[in-house]
């Protein structure tokens, strides 16, 4: 008889979600890009590394106040691994664009 009403307490719990069966809520879709939101956000349209075009998808990183963004994922690494006379020449080629 215990089995029995323990079964019916389980049954009950879970069509309340209750129990919780594992499943996370849906989470709320993503908000619509804004073509070039993100470009327009860094200061330069090249990378200071690699010297080819910002992808606005990468981190980007801030130096002295400026927003600098990068063309792959390695580099704000490299960037990182810059010594500040190195990142004060590639700020100074950024604003000279």
């Amino acid at each position: 008889m215990k089995i029995k009403s323990m079964a019916c307490v389980a049954v009950v719990l879970a069509s309340l979600g209750l129990l919780g069966c594992g499943e996370e809520e849906p989470s709320p879709p993503p908000l619509p890009a804004v073509e070039g939101a993100e470009q327009a956000a860094v200061a330069n349209t090249t990378c200071p590394i690699m010297g080819t075009e910002v992808d606005p998808s990468i981190e980007t990183r801030t130096y002295k106040g400026v927003r600098i963004g990068f063309c792959c994922a390695g580099c704000p690494q490299s960037w990182d691994q810059l010594s500040e006379q190195q990142k004060d020449a590639k700020l100074a080629e950024m604003q000279a664009e």
